[in-house]
């Protein structure tokens, strides 16, 4: 992405701590493994995020 190598361990955790994110109490039930929480964009965020140059688009 970007002409970047992302660390999908941490991808999720970095989009929280930018509060471009918010992770959801709920998970989502796919079978016997280890249920995956669910995120919720937080617009806002973003678009202020974008305003001060925190984030790019390209």
């Amino acid at each position: 992405m970007l002409g970047k190598t992302l660390d999908q361990r941490n991808f999720a955790k970095k989009l929280v701590s930018l509060g471009l994110i918010k992770k959801l109490d709920e998970q989502r039930h796919i079978g016997a493994h280890r249920s995956p929480y669910l995120y919720q964009f937080e617009k806002e965020a973003y678009e202020e995020a974008l305003r001060q140059s925190i984030v790019h688009t390209y």
